[in-house]
């Protein structure tokens, strides 16, 4: 079925900027490069004013190409407001009154707009504790599932930085996971001098995924094959060991398994291929 909106994006800022309006239908969201669909979301889209809040979505990987965004579903008799309001900008947002709403949290982190939850992947790195975390950018509500990501120099002042892993299908999400700096360089990510920070999450479509960063997560790279297929995982990659690459996953029923191997070795050879389940098995909780 042909999408009931379409707008080209020639993408020559950083943040496409998407009213929300909060309790409105969802909205499927696709942003295509050509024939192929880059990225995937839902998010319940304000068609008229009023408009309760700006989502922003960092698209500064497809700088100097051209998006088409496509919306499935949008009111008929909005389409003309909605051209006119959807916009690309190199600011996320005005800064009004954030952080000085009536219930808004101050002392623990809170992500400027959407909705988060589980802490993943916590590091402290090159003189920065991390922060990645659950986080849907296009809603108050859970969905969408990205990593969030923010840094401190000391665990109290936070800086909330773009999103680390992105969702890449509604039936693609990156779920929750770990992660570690790499300093013996056991999964053979490393180029230059300092060690890389690696991370693992599940892909809801996928599999369970590493991904790592060489410049202090300036860029954050997924890895193109599953470390464990379906086949064999679960979900929610909650450890890594480098040396050994233990990695625990929390099972569906109610336990989790651990499985070893080499991280370098395997990740050539598509990396389910030489992963076994450790020795102390399955442990219930």
């Amino acid at each position: 079925m042909p999408p009931s909106f379409t707008l080209d994006l020639p993408i020559t800022h950083r943040y496409l900027r998407l009213p929300v309006k909060n309790g409105a239908p969802l909205v499927t969201a696709r942003l295509m490069l050509g024939a192929q669909m880059a990225r995937e979301f839902s998010i319940e889209l304000a068609q008229d004013d009023p408009i309760d809040w700006w989502a922003f979505y960092n698209v500064s990987a497809f700088q100097g190409q051209a998006l088409r965004l496509e919306l499935e579903n949008a009111d008929p008799a909005a389409l003309d407001w909605l051209a006119e309001t959807i916009h690309l900008s190199d600011a996320a947002l005005e800064a009004g009154d954030l952080y000085h709403e009536r219930f808004r949290p101050q002392f623990h982190y809170t992500a400027r707009r959407g909705w988060n939850n589980d802490p993943n992947g916590m590091v402290y790195h090159r003189g920065q504790w991390h922060l990645f975390y659950q986080h849907n950018p296009f809603g108050t509500g859970w969905g969408n599932m990205h990593w969030g990501h923010a840094a401190s120099p000391d665990l109290v002042h936070w800086q909330e930085l773009d999103e680390a892993l992105y969702q890449r299908a509604l039936g693609d999400m990156a779920f929750s996971g770990g992660g570690l700096v790499d300093h013996a360089n056991t999964a053979g990510f490393q180029h230059g001098e300092e060690p890389p920070l690696v991370v693992a999450f599940t892909s809801t479509g996928r599999g369970e995924f590493l991904a790592y960063s060489n410049d202090n997560t300036e860029t954050i790279y997924p890895a193109v094959k599953p470390a464990l297929s379906f086949r064999l995982a679960r979900r929610d990659v909650t450890a890594l060991i480098a040396g050994q690459a233990i990695i625990r996953f929390e099972g569906r029923r109610q336990y989790a398994e651990l499985w070893q191997g080499n991280i370098s070795a395997d990740f050539q050879a598509g990396l389910e291929v030489g992963y076994k389940r450790a020795a102390f098995g399955r442990v219930g909780y």
